[in-house]
């Protein structure tokens, strides 16, 4: 994809999610606009905060190359005792209902795998527990809860996509509906059934993290959470 095209995609899928969500509230959005390139994201974000994991010189607000906006990047070292990610704290914790997440991510050639995952709200950035967990595998698949089984679609590298990941949490059950979009970005894939409940039922932390033994960086920008109140 050449400069252009792939400014293009990038100013679609902006004004994609620009248009999407009108209902709902937002709990998180965390686009870097007002941080500084070259320096750890600010804790306090448009709504809500964000905590780094890790040394702070591998989480640090970047512009790519002929993209516009900003981006964090996120970088993990060859150092096993070393993980580097960021933690989206939503502005509050709201229970049974419908939440959205969408991001747009960028994952390079050699960037490593890596990880989307949604947590209990406030859980420390030391803890690594998490109801859904997302790799983007080097070969271009998605994998969801580590299970080679649930290895869907396809998402390109050097170029923007989205991830969009829909939570019903309910009492009893919670489920997830993943979607990918953007040029050359393509599947779906649904869990019918998200464990720990009890971790699901607390949802308000998204993290994106690269652990051992991947070496490298990706980037993101856009996150956003939205919630709608249950109907029951």
């Amino acid at each position: 994809m050449n400069v252009s095209t792939a400014k293009q995609t990038l100013y679609f899928l902006l004004a994609f999610m620009s248009l999407w969500g009108c209902a709902g509230k937002s709990i998180l959005v965390a686009n870097f606009e007002t941080d500084v390139i070259g320096q750890s994201p600010a804790t306090t974000q448009k709504v809500g905060t964000v905590r780094i994991d890790g040394p702070v010189q591998n989480c640090t607000v970047e512009k790519i190359a002929n993209m516009p906006g900003k981006w964090v990047k996120i970088t993990r070292p060859n150092n096993p005792a070393i993980v580097d990610g960021l933690q989206g704290v939503a502005s509050e914790s709201k229970g049974d209902g419908k939440y959205v997440f969408t991001g747009t991510l960028y994952i390079p050639d050699q960037g490593g795998v890596a990880t989307l995952q949604f947590e209990a709200h406030n859980q420390p950035t030391s803890i690594y527990e998490s109801f859904l967990h997302i790799d983007f595998l080097e070969n271009g698949k998605v994998r969801v809860n580590d299970n080679s089984e649930n290895d869907f679609g396809s998402f390109p590298k050097n170029q923007p996509f989205i991830i969009q990941v829909t939570l019903t949490i309910e009492p009893t059950i919670a489920t997830a509906d993943i979607v990918l979009s953007g040029a050359g970005t393509s599947g779906t894939f649904t869990v019918s059934d998200l464990r720990p409940h009890i971790q699901a039922c607390q949802f308000g932390n998204v993290r994106l993290w690269m652990g051992f033994p991947w070496v490298g960086s990706f980037y993101a920008t856009n996150l956003v959470l939205k919630y709608e109140a249950s109907n029951n």
